[in-house]
This record gives C-alpha cells, sequence and structure tokens, in this order.
C-alpha cells in the first residue's frame, strides 16, 4: 500500500495545501472537510468498477506437492513494480538502474516486465490521474520463457512420469 499512500500525500500536497490559501486553522479544517469528501468520492468510485468478492478455488495442491526451487520455470506473463525516481531520473529495478527521465524525479512510476515480449513497459499517472507510457525498452531476459500450462503444477515427485505419458 505504500504506492497508495504515497500517491495520496502528493495529491494532498498538490491539490489541498499548494492549492488553498488558509485564514487560520478552523478555514483548514473545513477545507479539509470538502477536500477529503472529494477524495473518497473518487476512490468509492473507482472501487464500484472492481469486483471485490472473494473467489473459489479451482483446484487445490495434493497433499503431496512439492517445489523444487531449482526447477521453477519462468512463465510468460507481467510483472508490475512501482519505483520512486531518483535525483538523477533513475529508477533501480531488478538490480539495474534505468534512466525514465529528470521531469519525474521525486515521483513514483510503475514498469512493468513483459516476459513473453521481453520488454519493460514504463508508465505514469499524470497530474490529471491519467495512466501514460513513459518508454519502453527492450530487456533480454537469458532464461527460457514458457507460455503457462497446467504442467508445470504437477508435484515434482510426478512430474517425470507425466513427461513420460505425453
Amino acid at each position: 500500500m505504500n504506492g497508495t499512500v504515497e500517491r495520496f500525500n502528493k495529491e494532498f500536497d498538490r491539490l489541498f495545501w499548494r492549492r488553498e490559501n488558509f485564514t487560520n486553522l478552523s478555514d483548514i479544517r473545513e477545507k479539509f472537510k470538502v477536500f477529503n469528501e472529494n477524495q473518497n468520492k473518487f476512490y468509492q468510485s473507482k472501487l464500484k468498477s472492481e469486483n471485490l468478492n472473494s473467489i473459489t478455488p479451482k483446484r487445490m495442491l495434493g497433499s503431496d506437492f512439492e517445489i523444487n526451487l531449482n526447477d521453477i520455470p519462468l512463465v510468460a506473463g507481467k510483472i508490475h513494480f512501482i519505483r520512486v525516481v531518483d535525483c538523477e531520473g533513475n529508477i533501480i529495478l531488478l538490480n539495474e538502474r534505468f534512466h525514465v527521465g529528470g521531469e519525474y524525479i521525486g515521483d513514483y512510476t510503475w514498469q512493468t516486465v513483459d516476459t513473453r515480449e521481453q520488454v519493460i513497459i514504463m508508465s505514469y499517472n499524470d497530474e490529471n490521474m491519467v495512466v501514460r507510457e513513459i518508454k519502453q525498452l527492450r530487456y533480454t531476459i537469458d532464461e527460457m520463457v514458457h507460455d503457462l500450462s497446467k504442467n508445470i503444477f504437477v508435484p515434482h515427485k510426478l512430474r517425470a512420469l507425466h513427461k513420460k505419458k505425453v
């Protein structure tokens, strides 16, 4: 939730603290009530579009299920990160430094690693809460990327037997 909290702090500073002129403490409190109500309405409307119901698992792993940490396949998909841009316009992602841009210094950006396409997509929520792509970078993965299949969830003891049957 750190990214959400920091985003709110940024919006509080930009949309309330810097924008309003206050005459005294009670004026701050009155104006904050309006700001707070507007923020709550905004986030409530965002949540209405999301299905927050819990889901029932489609299958359960057997009690003999084991994970061999030396045999975990990398599957095609997307991995998301939130990083703050440092004073040089860079972020550190997966122990590597990437240049995002000086205009994002101090802001949080969203990085998506697409393992299938082998790219990093850098995005930013602008002041109007519009997500826009900053840039895409080629990101070569020196490992086989597998399509997600049920076969990767076969218990380790049965994997060799399963492969022989196929």
